[in-house]
């Protein structure tokens, strides 16, 4: 067994870019821009700063006899773990729109059975 891809690991407004690959970047303090690779140095390093709410979301996968899988989750970091407003309600939406696919599979999948 062995990794798929590349591990995808991406925070804040990365997060959303689709296949973000510059996976060398550690949380920046405060607010993100789209496409700010840049951080200043202004990381995690001592005690005194608060990291800002951001989205952290790691997509991996793995391969075993030519069968390639993965698993990808979101969750927040910064704010006590909890998401902020706008977070939650991207992530319940995506999980109702998950909840439904699996659930339109099942009936399909049963009544191919029949």
């Amino acid at each position: 067994m062995h990794q798929a891809y590349l591990p995808i690991v991406a925070a804040s407004t990365r997060a959303s870019t689709l296949h973000y690959c510059c996976n060398d970047r550690e949380f920046a303090w405060g607010p993100v821009k789209p496409h700010d690779h840049h951080n200043a140095d202004e990381l995690a390093h001592s005690g005194d700063r608060q990291l800002l709410p951001q989205v952290l979301l790691i997509d991996a996968g793995c391969e075993w006899n030519c069968y390639a899988s993965d698993i990808t989750r979101t969750m927040p970091v910064g704010n006590g773990g909890k998401f902020s407003p706008e977070a939650r309600a991207i992530y319940e939406l995506v999980l109702e729109m998950q909840k439904v696919r699996i659930y339109a599979f099942v009936v399909t999948d049963r009544a191919l059975r029949f």
